[in-house]
């Protein structure tokens, strides 16, 4: 039975309310839970009218219908993405890149959904590094820091090459995994025999746009404090250890608001470094997702859950770019 018609379909999570409501045929109630999660997604999966095709009509005039196995109840840090041209449907998990949880989660979506293509949050050479067992993150956050702190400064480079592996291996004994998500992904997809696409921008080419937009004196000026916007409360104990247990911190942290406090604030300190680091990533990501079909599980972190929501609504609807403005110096 149709129920009626709303003003506009939206196609990713809503800013105030953990609701999707998806076009052609049938509306999922993406709501916060943990196991009921599981028994809903599994029926959506085994569902005979998930592969129906997707309708001519334009999105204003489509009308949701109700469907005995449409109510999926997912995590607030996860959204279903339609793809109205091709009929994909996408589920979209954030995730923290030093989460435990993050890494289960991952798990149970692909195992419960059984998709055709697993997209993760890497590019071919950090998902080769992954692969061979080292850290996707710390030859490049190794490489953004020093480009960051000053480019061929031998103390600079001998510093951050110092402090980066102790960080590692300090969260390592804490049980906390850097990148563990992303391994997971990898592993299931190879389970599974599905296809895997590296979705995000070379690593050389962020680090190029994150040495444009960011220089010594930034780093100095974040560093000391001066002139700078107070940081959320949740960010700071974060980083001074305030706050507990440091996991514990990590997963309290791991909420759509307190990652907006954070991209706030990184664009208040240095509106370019976020544009390089987020905005550009969101958009290629988003550009990625689109070209694939079937059924998709697409990890990546919490940060860009936003930003590509934003981007793939604004890709289907109204077809605009996806690249985001560069922000000049």
């Amino acid at each position: 039975m149709a129920s009626a018609s709303l003003p506009r379909l939206s196609l990713a999570a809503t800013r105030h309310q953990p609701v999707i409501r998806a076009a052609l045929g049938r509306r999922l109630h993406l709501k916060a839970s943990n196991r009921p999660k599981q028994r809903a997604v599994a029926a959506w999966a085994s569902d005979p009218r998930r592969r129906q095709p997707p309708r001519t009509t334009p999105p204003q005039e489509q009308r949701h219908t109700h469907s005995s196995a449409s109510n999926a109840v997912l995590s607030n840090t996860t959204s279903f993405l339609r793809n109205l041209h091709n009929g994909a449907e996408i589920f979209l998990v954030g995730t923290a890149h030093v989460s435990k949880q993050s890494a289960v989660e991952v798990r149970e979506m692909i195992r419960l959904v059984k998709p055709d293509t697993v997209m993760v949050e890497l590019c071919p050479e950090r998902a080769a590094r992954l692969r061979a067992g080292g850290s996707s993150d710390q030859d490049f956050l190794k490489q953004m820091l020093g480009s960051m702190l000053a480019p061929g400064s031998s103390l600079s480079q001998k510093l951050v090459q110092a402090s980066l592996p102790m960080m590692y291996r300090g969260m390592k004994m804490l049980g906390m995994d850097p990148g563990a998500e992303f391994k997971v992904a990898l592993e299931e997809a190879e389970r599974l025999g599905a296809r895997v696409v590296y979705g995000d921008r070379d690593g050389s080419r962020t680090l190029k746009r994150l040495s444009e937009a960011v220089d010594l004196g930034d780093v100095l000026r974040m560093m000391s404090g001066a002139g700078m916007p107070a940081p959320p409360d949740s960010l700071t104990e974060l980083f001074t250890g305030s706050g507990g247990n440091l996991e514990s911190q990590v997963e309290s942290m791991k909420t759509r608001k307190a990652v907006r406090d954070m991209g706030r604030y990184m664009r208040q300190v240095n509106p370019a470094m976020a544009t390089a680091l987020i905005d550009e990533r969101d958009a290629h990501m988003v550009r990625e997702l689109s070209r694939l079909e079937g059924r998709v599980v697409g990890v990546v972190g919490l940060a860009h859950l936003d930003g590509m929501e934003r981007r793939w609504e604004e890709l289907m609807y109204s077809g605009k770019a996806l690249a985001p403005a560069a922000v000049r110096r």
